[in-house]
């Protein structure tokens, strides 16, 4: 920390009378912990605190004890007799600072209920390292880490001394591990005993306020009027249950389990629950206006906020992420240990790791959630494969990696080959999940199936699904008659009593390409009359061009100026600009290059015959076959 010429504040609290209500605790202008119940009330620590030095403080407020200062796991200075009247705030702290002073902060903790000095010298014992702050996360209460430190007379013990941990259970005849669990019925209740000679149990149940806690005393909700058999047995029962905290969503309850002995009882930590939304969404799927039933679709159901609410399932403007990374797959090579126990490495985001695949198995790849899915990157050692990928929306206990929307290679438009790449030294290759009419899959499950011969082993390093999440919280198929039902249950609190609900269905039907015999011209017969009739995509073929048709070259771009004066005038001997415009407007406009006179325009040069000269005889229909590209 550093001085400076008033208190620092560690943490800060003014409620709504500052002479009355405000509380703190930090370091004072001369380097000592304080800390302070109220404007009359203030404790200061006997020990100066060194710039540049790492210190634990602590301060410790309760009824029991009053109030104290640690530093270094010890206590400091206290104030035992104190006004409780004045330990809690009546309302909500107007003003709150948490770590508003000049320093370096590690592992700030703020605890409920009481803290015993041996708590707070274990954490200062323990020190600064990440999992002792992860130990104040540890629950429940009655987890205990015991271990042995010798303590010797006259030697020291070694720094690099580990001392010997066991992890066990502390049992004070207090139930513990309470779990609750919402239903239609009610809320149902599982918990574990810790003693042998308990009587009977008692569930209590109160009010819980979000911003002033527990209200009131428990209320014996449910009687269980017997023992358990042995010790740390669990109970969990459905006969047992409370209906009434199941009313009213968002509210707010604290459950404990008293555990009754003979003349003493014992009661177990807290728990909080809120009461959640849980509502049968029911509907049938049918095709049309014809009433017939639709097996098989999934529906996805999300609550509203509104009756107009229309925000879309998928978010157009999302970038793609990769929904496969850590996700379970599947080898369908089961009986093969290394191959079953390999599969993880194709979703384990490490590129040197693989798993092998030969002719006829196949990788299944099931995502967290249902998903928009627009491509498929595989990675291998391997540079030539050959693969079968397909999108699924469930997994299909008869696929055979053979079923679903096929996904389509990535292929150069000059040569056909695959578009590869490499990530580290894997090759990889892409698969466009896109259908005719569909420029994405919707799915839940992918699979990459070898169709090479079965002597064929592939090492596949890495298959990543690229898409977004489909915003599809609650969902369910429908059966046979086209019926479905889905469960609602959400668990924030904050959905109203009487909700909007929307619902989409989800079907789409995708074909393998087949390659269908048009048309069968022989020798053997006399040719009969037909009509051709081609369908071209204009904005692919200018997209092709615009990639493999800018073949101009200097010489081409002086003959394209001498024919045209407008381009002369407009661009001069700016040749680069010239071949733009060819590329970009002349050649759509029907102008060429073509007819110069080499001598008068370029002296000796050659106009060669590239691939814009194919270009301009295919528009004219004299040699068709000479234009590769488009």
């Amino acid at each position: 920390s550093q001085r400076t010429g008033g208190d620092q504040y560690l943490w800060f609290a003014m409620g709504y009378d500052s002479k009355d209500y405000q509380k703190s605790f930090g370091i004072d202008a001369s380097g000592h912990a304080f800390a302070q119940l109220n404007a009359k009330v203030k404790v200061t620590g006997s020990k100066v605190l060194e710039v540049d030095e790492w210190y634990h403080v602590a301060m410790n407020l309760n009824k029991q004890t009053g109030l104290s200062i640690y530093v270094d796991g010890t206590l400091d200075k206290s104030l035992e007799s104190i006004d409780n009247i004045q330990m809690d705030f009546p309302f909500v702290a107007s003003s709150v600072k948490i770590l508003d002073a000049l320093g370096t902060f590690d592992d700030f903790r703020i605890y409920s209920g009481l803290l015993s000095k041996l708590h707070i010298s274990s954490v200062y014992q323990c020190g600064r390292r990440t999992s002792c702050a992860q130990l104040a996360r540890a629950t429940p209460q009655s987890r205990r880490v015991y271990c042995i430190v010798p303590n010797y007379n006259t030697e020291k013990m070694s720094s690099g001394f580990t001392p010997p941990c066991v992890a066990g259970l502390y049992y004070n005849g207090a139930a513990i591990d309470l779990q609750l669990s919402p239903t239609q019925k009610g809320v149902l209740f599982s918990f574990r005993d810790t003693a042998l000679d308990e009587l009977s149990y008692e569930i209590l149940r109160r009010p819980n306020d979000a911003i002033t806690g527990p209200l009131g005393n428990y209320k014996a909700v449910v009687m269980i009027d017997s023992a358990l058999d042995y010790c740390a047995t669990t109970f969990s029962s459905l006969t047992f249950f409370d209906d009434e905290a199941i009313k009213l969503p968002g509210k707010t309850w604290e459950y404990a389990i008293k555990t009754k002995f003979k003349g003493v009882t014992k009661i177990s930590d807290p728990r909080s629950f809120v009461t959640p939304f849980y509502a049968m969404f029911e509907g049938k799927v049918v095709a049309g206006k014809s009433g017939v039933p639709v097996p098989n679709v999934r529906v996805c159901t999300r609550l509203l906020r509104g009756s107009q609410s229309s925000s879309s399932l998928i978010d157009r403007d999302a970038s793609d992420i990769n929904l496969a990374a850590y996700m379970n797959a599947w080898h369908s090579e089961q009986e093969d240990p290394n191959k079953r126990s390999s599969a993880y490495k194709v979703t384990d985001q490490d590129i040197s790791s693989y798993s092998e695949l030969e002719g006829g198995e196949w990788f299944n790849v099931t995502l967290s959630l249902f998903s928009k899915i627009d491509r498929v990157n595989v990675c291998s050692v391997e540079e030539k494969v050959e693969l079968d990928v397909r999108v699924l929306d469930y997994s299909d206990p008869k696929d055979e990696g053979d079923l679903g929307a096929p996904c389509i290679l990535e292929e150069n438009y000059a040569d056909g080959y695959p578009i590869l790449f490499n990530i580290g030294s894997s090759i990889c290759r892409t698969y466009d999940c896109r259908g005719t009419k569909v420029d994405s899959y919707l799915g839940k499950v992918v699979t990459v199936k070898s169709v090479s011969s079965s002597s064929q082993k592939y090492h596949v390093s890495e298959i990543q699904v690229m898409g977004v999440d489909v915003d599809c919280p609650y969902t369910s198929f429908s059966d046979e008659d086209g019926n479905y039902e889905i469960d609602v249950l959400d668990l924030s609190g904050q959905t109203m009593r009487k909700a909007y609900i929307g619902t989409v269905a989800f079907k789409t039907d995708v074909f393998d390409e087949i390659d269908t015999l048009m048309v069968n011209a022989t020798g053997n017969k006399n040719p009969e009359s037909f009509l051709i009739a081609l369908s071209l995509d204009e904005d692919l073929l200018k997209k092709n061009w615009e990639t493999y048709g800018n073949v101009m070259s200097d010489a081409d771009a002086l003959c394209y100026r001498s024919k045209y004066s407008d381009i002369k005038k407009a661009y001069g001997d700016d040749l680069e600009k010239i071949k733009s415009h060819y590329d970009k407007h002349g050649s759509w406009e029907g102008r060429s290059y073509h007819g110069c006179n080499p001598t008068a325009e370029l002296g000796s040069a050659i106009v060669p015959r590239m691939g814009a000269d194919y270009e301009i005889e295919w528009k004219t229909g004299i040699s068709f076959n000479s234009v590769p590209y488009p």
